[in-house]
């Protein structure tokens, strides 16, 4: 049986960074360094599809903001598309980003409180 993961895949390169110290607190559900948090992630695709649609070479982003740990909720995200992506590829991007098929953005979405995007920039 088929689970919901399976139907997308991206590999590549993902850059980040937070305020906080080195290791980020928020991922061993710790508080942030000062208590708040403001994090970007970049994840440039090198190989990846959802359901056929290829995704290689595409990058997305999500930034965060979360006045105390993010595992407590309340963060305020907004997530932005390549725009050299097709409408077939913004649209199987965003469904990936909104967490509703499972994976990383899944655990993102459990703690947002604001949500704005996906905005369509060049990256």
């Amino acid at each position: 049986m088929a689970t919901q993961t399976e139907t997308w895949r991206m590999k590549g390169e993902l850059i980040a960074a937070c305020s906080c110290d080195w290791g980020c607190p928020c991922s061993f559900d710790a508080p942030p360094t000062n208590y708040w948090c403001q994090g970007t992630y970049v994840w440039h695709i090198q190989e990846g599809s959802f359901e056929g649609v290829s995704l290689d070479g595409l990058t997305v982003c999500w930034s965060g903001q979360s006045p105390g740990p993010m595992h407590l909720g309340h963060v305020t995200a907004q997530k932005v598309i390549d725009s050299q992506a097709s409408s077939e590829q913004r649209e199987a991007l965003a469904k990936i980003m909104s967490g509703q098929i499972g994976g990383p953005f899944a655990i993102f979405c459990r703690c947002y409180r604001n949500r704005t995007g996906p905005e369509i920039r060049a990256l």
